[in-house]
């Protein structure tokens, strides 16, 4: 399969970014500026982003004015950007060389002989960033697009001097249509971006065409709509291999164990045969399926199975080594719960709607009178809501966990919060949540302490809890929320 090469205009080696400091764009300024080119750029607001790129050099301007492009070869706008703005239309009227990001992602991609790119609705960023924490803590320098930043590589990309590439490719528009993947990961295919694509089968046919652009295809075989398109792209030497929970798949997880808090250990098999062991410290068992096809991919690229194991525990980010001692040291902390035989405990978790008298400010939540409700006869109610979290705040503080390491199979939790998740984000109470419940994240910068911290969506804390729950053979009760007037 010849791949083709898509090359950067010559004469070009000043490019000038509209829109610079977006997530999606700051990646590729990381890899352009690594490969030699004079970075210029604009932005409307001030951000981490922003700080990062000016500590590499990178000229700045807040604001977007047409005489920001002066010197520029070529322009470089994100699709966010407005036809209406004063430098895309100064850009057109020059005559420059005009780049959307997606045909500058595309061309990247074309440079290097093993890109991988990943796709799928769920778990891209998740994934990406785990197969360039493989690759990177094994030497095996990988140059890199990724949709969150991974601080062992200090952003969201980065240039490596091999020719290993991992990008997310995102379907929204079919934008991973202009990239050039050797090797296409298809994480899974559900109904999204349907305003654009209208039906799943649509969604389906993309993801089928996107596979016909690699050599080898790496896709769910648990997931029937991604087997589905992949089946349709068989033929002219092209190598599928899958990824699953059934043993029926090339790579699949076997002896699945929670050692309680974030700690899942599992076996990577790769047709029967065991590989190594994998040790995850991030929530949620999808992530032990994400895990599967991290290692899977990495080890298309060169990385041995027990380098697959070791990519996260090899770190050596110094601002990971007291989390990584804390973990290895870790007594699971608990509800202080009287059981009794026979007897289930209700976990109720919430806000101060929810929590118990609060004899500093007078409050009472329903929960304090939660016994009137239930038959203590027949349960133990455990009353672990807490004025002022919200789902964010709740689990960071470790109050999950402690519900979490409490569960036992035949228990119920119920859940109640919004409130406190409308809130500022990285201001004031700092406890809010991205509103959404897609798997959407941004690293925010905390404006009290300096520090960054990547927040997730409402739905997908809520998500984690609900998958937390059942993994303990616990029933989750989702409670109506208690939005403020905001939402």
């Amino acid at each position: 399969m010849n791949k083709p090469v898509e090359s950067i205009p010559e004469g070009v080696r000043h490019i000038h970014c509209i829109g610079i400091g977006g997530s999606g764009m700051f990646p590729l300024v990381q890899i352009l500026h690594g490969r030699g080119y004079t970075i210029t750029g604009s932005d409307n607001n001030e951000s981490d982003i922003v700080e990062l790129e000016r500590a590499m050099g990178i000229q700045v301007m807040m604001g977007q004015r047409a005489e920001n492009i002066r010197g520029a070869d070529l322009i470089l706008y994100s699709a966010a950007i407005m036809e209406t703005n004063p430098e895309l239309i100064a850009a057109r009227e020059s005559g420059l060389p005009l780049w959307e990001r997606a045909r500058m992602l595309g061309a990247v991609s074309s440079w290097y002989g093993d890109a991988l790119g990943v796709c799928g609705t769920h778990g891209k960023t998740t994934t990406t960033a785990m197969i360039v924490q493989i690759l990177y803590a094994a030497g095996l320098d990988p140059s890199a697009v990724i949709g969150g930043k991974l601080r062992a590589i200090g952003g969201y990309g980065r240039t490596g001097q091999t020719e290993r590439f991992v990008y997310e490719a995102c379907e929204f528009r079919d934008t991973f249509l202009s990239t050039h993947p050797d090797i296409a990961l298809i994480l899974n295919i559900d109904n999204d971006h349907m305003e654009y694509f209208h039906t799943v089968e649509n969604a389906m046919k993309s993801y089928t065409r996107f596979a016909r652009k690699a050599r080898t295809v790496l896709y769910n075989g648990s997931d029937e709509r991604t087997c589905r398109a992949v089946a349709e792209a068989a033929g002219e030497g092209r190598t599928l291999l899958s990824f699953g929970w059934e043993d029926t798949n090339d790579y699949y997880p076997a002896a699945i164990r929670h050692l309680g808090g974030l700690d899942r250990r599992f076996t990577l098999m790769h047709r029967g045969r065991p590989l190594t062991e994998i040790r995850l410290q991030v929530p949620g068992d999808h992530n032990i399926l994400n895990a599967t096809a991290a290692a899977a991919g990495a080890m298309l690229l060169g990385a041995t199975p027990e380098q697959a194991a070791e990519g996260l525990a090899a770190n050596t980010d110094p601002q990971l080594a007291p989390l990584q001692a804390m973990m290895r040291n870790l007594t699971p902390d608990t509800v202080a719960v009287k059981r009794e035989k026979g007897k289930p405990v209700v976990f109720i978790t919430g806000d101060s709607t929810v929590k118990n008298e609060d004899k500093d400010d007078g409050m009472w939540g329903w929960g304090a009178v939660a016994n009137t409700i239930f038959d203590e006869k027949k349960i133990t109610i455990a009353n672990c809501a807490k004025a002022g979290r919200s789902t964010r705040t709740y689990l960071n503080e470790g109050r999950w966990d402690q519900v979490y390491n409490s569960l036992q199979p035949g228990d119920f939790v119920l859940l109640q919060f919004g409130h406190n998740d409308i809130g500022p984000i990285d201001n004031n109470k700092m406890r809010g949540t991205i509103p959404g419940t897609s798997d959407s994240t941004h690293v925010y910068r905390m404006e009290k302490s300096g520090d960054y911290e990547l927040v997730y969506t409402f739905g997908w804390y809520l998500k984690k809890f609900i998958q937390d729950i059942r993994e303990k053979g616990a029933t989750p009760i989702l409670l109506s929320l208690t939005p403020r007037n905001e939402w």
